[in-house]
Parts: structure tokens; sequence; C-alpha cells
């Protein structure tokens, strides 16, 4: 009888520690653990941990949300912009086993970075410009993203504000050798305007990206 009892007692504990809980897992942030959805975005979700012979499916509480199905343990999620907090919630089954609040949050907008100068700055050198010409994006927020800058425009300015000159529309995300000699050429406080810098997302998506100016020191 007493070997029964510590054989019953036994099995039951080896399952516990075998079970591990199903997860939902946001693929489109960096960190696919945290409890964050973005507005307008399609958020790749997976489902982990998950019995092989079950069925799944993943809900929302929000009737405005788009929820589509691709699998059985992936599935695309859309919130509208006018939220702010959701819950998704896992139903295996037929029955609903678990639910997590998320956080809604507005896709965060890259700035522009000219080489190593810091995308707030004001001032720069005409050395350090030079350095290095490559256009960058600055990535904010957790949400994987992908910029190619596809061409820009640049304005020269004097003291006065008066243009000095203008290249429209050059290609990629170098200042070419010719632009790098003029800058090279003015005098402090002649201002470096590059604006109207066109990009393409990992969706083949194009937009306008807001430009800045430098002022030479």
């Amino acid at each position: 009888m007493r070997k029964f009892f510590l054989l019953f007692t036994f099995v039951p504990f080896i399952s516990i520690i075998g079970w591990t809980q199903i997860e939902i897992e946001n693929q489109s942030l960096k960190d696919p653990s945290l409890k964050v959805l973005y507005s307008g975005e399609l958020n790749t979700i997976v489902l982990t941990h998950t019995k092989k012979k079950c069925t799944y499916n993943l809900l929302s509480s929000d009737p405005e949300t788009t929820v589509i199905r691709v699998s059985n343990t992936n599935y695309i999620v859309k919130s509208p912009y006018f939220i702010s907090m959701d819950t998704l919630r896992i139903v295996e089954d037929s029955v609903e086993i678990r639910s997590d609040f998320y956080v809604v949050k507005r896709i965060p907008i890259p700035s522009i970075q000219l080489g190593d100068i810091h995308y707030e700055s004001t001032y720069a050198s005409a050395s350090a410009i030079i350095a290095n010409p490559t256009l960058t994006p600055v990535y904010f927020g957790l949400l994987k993203q992908s910029l190619e800058i596809m061409s820009f425009d640049i304005h020269f300015y004097d003291l006065n504000d008066t243009l000095l000159f203008s290249e429209i529309e050059v290609v990629g995300n170098k200042l070419t050798p010719a632009l790098c000699q003029r800058i090279q050429a003015q005098a402090a406080g002649c201002q470096i305007e590059i604006s109207n810098i066109m990009t393409v997302d990992e969706k083949n998506i194009g937009r306008r990206m807001d430009g800045f100016r430098l002022i030479l020191i």
C-alpha cells in the first residue's frame, strides 16, 4: 500500500513539471514577450508552447480590431488608432484558456541623422559632415522597423537665408563627393538643409520624411 501511494503522488508531480504555459508573442517587436500592439500595424502574433493535437484561435476584446488567422498558431492583429488598450484571448478547442492585456501604441516615426551628428543637433563642422556623409534612420520605440533612404534634396543658404545652391533628388543615402567638396568650401554660418527625404520600408511602402538644417561652424 505504501509503494502504491508513493507512485500515485509522484506521477502528477512529473506532469506538472513537464507542462509549459502557452504564450502570446508579438514577433513585430524587438522583444516579442512585451504586451504591446502597434495601431495600424500588421502585428505578427505567434502562439508558443501549444499542444500538437489541439485547435487554437486568437480573439480580441475590441470589435474594431482585425484578427486574421494565418494558421493554428500564427495570426495577424491590426488594432485601430483610437484605442489605447486591448485584450487578446487564446481559445483552445473552444475553451478560453488565457487572456492578456495589451497596451496599444502609435507607430514611432524615425528621425534622420547625418553621419555621427546627433539628430537634434543644430550646428556641425564641415569636417564632421565629410567624415561620415551617410543619412541614417534613428528608431524609437519597441517596433522592429527598417527604412531604406532612396533619395533626398539638399540646399545651401547663406547667413541671410538666401539660397546659394540646390541639388534635387540626390539618389541614395549619401552625400556625393561633389557635395562634400562644396560643403568644405563654405564659410562658417552657411546653412545646409536636407529635405524631401524619400524612403521605403520593409513592406515596400514609400514615405516622405522630414528633413533638417545644420549650421556650419
